[in-house]
């Protein structure tokens, strides 16, 4: 979440991720814009219902 707060893109969070291999929450070996936001959307739930 601290890069979006610094106004990087969806998409260059992806290819980060992507560059580091680093696996989606479901094993997944590819991160898209759209998977991105829905892990921070989610993070974001789990923070505001604690």
């Amino acid at each position: 979440m601290a890069a979006r707060s610094r106004g990087v893109t969806l998409a260059a969070i992806a290819d980060e991720l992507n560059a580091d291999a680093v696996p989606t929450a479901r094993g997944g070996a590819k991160w898209y814009p759209s998977t991105v936001k829905a892990v921070l959307v989610s993070a974001e739930l789990d923070a505001s219902a604690a």
